[in-house]
C-alpha cells in the first residue's frame, strides 16, 4: 500500500490552467482548486488486512507525547496508541475526538477566564481495562505545568496556560484557564492524555518511556508490540481491547530514516509513505 502525499499539486495544477491552456483569449476564466485532493473511502472498503511502513527522520529517546526528549514528529503516530481528545477534521476545524471525549463546553461568560467543562467517553479505557479517568488529566496537566522541574518537559506543550482542573464525576473535569483564551483546545490537542502512573515520578517521567510503553500505559487502537532502538523501528498492531471502530490497517511499522534516505527508501518500497514536503 502506496500513499504519496503531493502538496504541490494544487500549485502544478493552478500553473496548468493558466500556461497550459489553448491560448489567452483575454477573459479570465479560473476554476478555484480546493485546498487539496484526495481519494478518501470508508474504512469498511477498504481491504481489511495489511501493514503500513511510515518513515520519520527522527524518532526521540522518549516515547512520552510530554518529553523534551520526544520527536514532535512522532506525534501523529502517538495518536495511534494514546489517547487524543480533538481531531482536526477535514475542512481544518478542531473538534473532539469521540473516542476518547464525548462533550467539550466552555462555560465561562465571554472575555472571562476561559472554563471548560470535558465529559470523557465512559468507555475508553487503558490497557489493563481501568477507565481514563479526569485523574489522569489532571496529571498530564501537573507533570508540565511548570511547577515540576525535575520532569524534563517539552516547551510548545502550553499546559502552563491552564490554571486548575478539577474532577467533577468520575467522566467530566472542570479545566480552567488562566486568562480569556480563544486557542484553549491548543494545550488539550498537543498533550492529550497520559496513564497518572506513567508520570507519577520524574524517574518513570523520563526514563520509563526509553524503551517501552507498559500495556497499562496504552489506550488506542493500536498497541507497541516491539521497540528495536538498534534499528530505530517500532512495530505496532491491532488493539484488541479497542472500543472503537476497528482500524482497516493489522499493522503499523514506524521506521526512522535520514533525509537523505527518504525518497530511495520509497522507491525501494522499504517504507510506504512519502511527504512531498520533506
Amino acid at each position: 500500500m502506496k500513499l504519496l502525499r503531493l502538496a504541490a499539486l494544487p500549485l502544478a495544477l493552478s500553473a496548468c490552467l493558466t500556461a497550459c491552456s489553448g491560448g489567452n483569449t483575454g477573459e479570465e476564466n479560473i476554476t478555484p482548486l480546493p485546498v487539496a485532493v484526495t481519494n478518501d473511502r470508508p474504512v469498511d472498503q477498504l481491504t481489511d488486512s495489511g501493514e503500513l511502513r511510515v518513515p520519520v527522520t527522527r524518532m526521540g529517546t522518549s516515547l512520552n507525547p510530554l518529553s523534551a526528549d520526544a520527536a514532535p514528529e512522532f506525534d501523529q503516530m502517538r495518536r495511534a496508541f494514546l489517547p487524543t481528545l480533538f481531531s482536526v477534521t477535514p475542512t481544518g476545524e478542531i473538534a473532539p475526538n469521540p473516542d476518547f471525549l464525548a462533550k467539550a463546553e466552555v462555560t465561562s461568560a465571554p472575555g472571562e477566564a476561559t472554563v471548560v467543562t470535558l465529559e470523557l467517553n465512559p468507555d475508553a479505557t487503558w490497557g489493563d481495562g481501568s477507565p481514563v479517568t479526569p485523574d489522569d488529566l489532571t496529571a498530564t496537566w501537573r507533570a508540565c505545568n511548570g511547577q515540576n522541574a525535575e520532569n524534563h518537559c517539552r516547551e510548545d506543550l502550553g499546559l502552563d496556560r491552564i490554571r486548575d482542573i478539577v474532577a467533577v464525576s468520575p467522566t467530566e473535569a472542570s479545566v480552567s484557564y488562566t486568562e480569556a483564551d480563544p486557542d484553549w483546545t491548543e494545550p488539550l490537542t498537543k498533550a492529550g492524555i497520559v496513564r497518572a502512573s506513567s508520570v507519577e515520578t520524574p524517574e518513570t517521567f523520563n526514563n520509563g518511556w526509553t524503551d517501552e510503553v507498559r500495556k497499562e500505559w496504552v489506550s488506542g487502537p493500536y498497541a507497541p508490540k516491539k521497540i528495536d532502538r538498534d534499528k530505530n523501528v517500532i512495530s505496532m498492531s491491532r488493539n484488541d481491547d479497542w472500543w472503537g471502530k476497528g482500524p482497516a490497517l493489522e499493522r503499523l511499522t514506524v521506521v526512522e530514516r535520514d533525509d537523505a534516505e527518504l525518497t530511495s527508501s520509497f522507491e525501494k518500497n522499504d517504507v510506504d509513505v512519502l511527504d512531498a514536503g520533506m
